[in-house]
């Protein structure tokens, strides 16, 4: 065969090499990367990138994988792939090295707290973060970065710790756990029996539970970094110490807080209708002593209030699970649990009830709109056992301890009723009535208490002793004058 028919069979067989794309994009210095393509020749190919030559340790006939050169040129280069047959060449951004991670200490990280990273090319990293949440540089060099683990409970359990680059990103799998609480600061001091404290300090809201004294205080909100919560009737007056609890972390005790005795009409709530309030919808609170209350926790906004009861809108409340929510007032706090759902508030509407007065014991009907889904029906604070209901109709029986006089009916569906006011009275006064001054007083439901009930004519019997006709009209008088009070006030 002649050399000149060789060399055109070599040259039509052999094909020239040709490259597709590089990994990864950019190049960072002592990177592992790859160059893809074809017709390379697994022993006799060499790469060199901004004239440097790199380490190639594999070569198939589609790709390469070299390690970049540390004294590559940073910048712009042209990478240059060499083999028997020709060259191929492409244009590559060289950058600085990645970050290594070597150790991280301790071995779980603490919110709020110091943390060191060890490893290589630590200088070059711009950015520490904890679960996607940043985390502030306090030192770095080349080999040692030493950091503030972000205080915010949403990175709580495992997580990535990743340490940015603009060459790329080093990671690292760890656990985050909570600090043991402590405090800072208590506010007010001196605080009376039944208001609101705050706590503030190192306090994640987590489970968080406080004591005064010993005596556990109700929760009622709990943010980072503070915990707001019920003195207890329970708690002595005197000075006490304060400890904060999370999960089973407790906090040194601080104080001493100040307890005073309660004001005498610090509110007290007794009810929620409905407990489970749509969104958008309100509530009806009732208690006694309320007619102080002018604030509420958790976003909930307060309408109105008398003595007994409190209209409370659902307002920004935030929907999901159960909550402890408190409202308050010059005369102190008082707390109940609601939950907010996300549902349309359907509003229950009452137009009429009969009979009116309505008495104790006795069946009552109550006309309106919008109660198909009724939950309760509640007459001055006490909740009514409900016979049957319909979208238009309710009918319950007026319970016996119902308080009597002018009171507030209202009914909840998934949100509360305007109030309806209503008269109720006791069918069955007790014997010693005459006696009692105050509202409670009622007649005998038989008795007329506009009937003329003396005797007329006589014998002037009135000006004698016990046993004349004047006993038991004047006892008669003495049963029926507070009722006739009540009456008059009614209409």
């Amino acid at each position: 065969m002649s050399p000149t028919l060789l060399t055109l069979l070599l040259t039509t067989t052999v094909a020239t090499p040709e490259i597709t794309g590089v990994a990864p994009t950019p190049l960072p210095l002592s990177a592992v990367a790859e160059v893809t393509g074809a017709g390379f020749v697994p022993d006799g190919t060499s790469v060199a990138i901004g004239g440097v030559a790199q380490q190639v340790f594999n070569v198939q006939v589609d790709r390469i994988r070299l390690s970049v050169a540390a004294d590559t040129p940073l910048g712009t280069q042209r990478l240059v792939v060499t083999v028997t047959t020709g060259q191929a060449d492409i244009d590559v951004q060289v950058v600085p090295p990645l970050p290594r991670i070597s150790d991280v200490t301790p071995d779980q990280l603490t919110l709020g707290k110091l943390a060191t990273i060890q490893g290589e090319d630590l200088d070059t990293a711009t950015a520490v973060s904890v679960g996607n949440v940043a985390a502030s540089i306090r030192e770095q060099t080349a080999f040692v970065i030493v950091f503030e683990v972000p205080f915010d409970e949403a990175i709580l359990g495992d997580q990535v710790l990743r340490v940015t680059s603009p060459s790329g990103a080093a990671t690292r799998n760890l656990t985050v756990v909570p600090p043991t609480p402590e405090i800072d600061a208590i506010a007010p001091n001196p605080a009376r029996q039944g208001d609101l404290i705050t706590i503030r300090g190192s306090i994640v809201p987590l489970n968080v539970r406080a004591k005064i004294g010993g005596v556990d205080a109700p929760s009622v909100v709990a943010e980072t970094g503070a915990v707001t919560v019920l003195v207890p009737d329970t708690v002595e007056v005197g000075p006490h110490d304060v400890t904060v609890s999370v999960g089973v972390l407790t906090s040194p005790p601080q104080g001493p807080l100040y307890i005073q005795m309660a004001d005498p009409d610090h509110p007290v709530v007794t009810g929620v209708f409905p407990a489970n309030v749509a969104k958008g919808g309100q509530i009806w609170i009732v208690g006694e002593d309320l007619d102080t209350v002018t604030t509420a926790t958790h976003g909930l906004v307060v309408d109105e209030c008398d003595r007994t009861a409190c209209r409370v809108g659902a307002g920004d409340a935030e929907v999901g699970t159960p909550f402890t929510a408190a409202v308050s007032g010059s005369t102190g706090a008082a707390v109940f649990t609601m939950s907010v759902l996300d549902e349309a508030p359907v509003e229950p509407v009452i137009t009429s009830v009969s009979p009116q007065p309505a008495l104790r014991g006795e069946a009552l009907t109550i006309s309106g709109e919008r109660m198909q889904t009724l939950k309760t029906v509640v007459i001055g604070g006490k909740a009514q056992s409900v016979v049957f209901f319909r979208t238009n109709e309710i009918e319950i029986t007026v319970s016996p301890d119902t308080p009597l006089g002018a009171e507030r009916l209202f009914v909840t569906t998934n949100t509360g009723s305007e109030p309806f006011e209503i008269t109720v009275l006791d069918p069955f006064p007790s014997a010693d009535a005459g006696a009692d001054v105050g509202d409670d007083a009622t007649p005998p439901a038989d008795e007329d208490p506009h009937e003329d009930t003396s005797t007329g004519g006589g014998d002037g019997g009135a000006c004698s002793g016990g046993g004349g006709p004047a006993a038991p009209l004047t006892g008669l008088l003495g049963l029926l004058g507070p009722w006739l009070v009540r009456r008059r006030r009614a209409t």
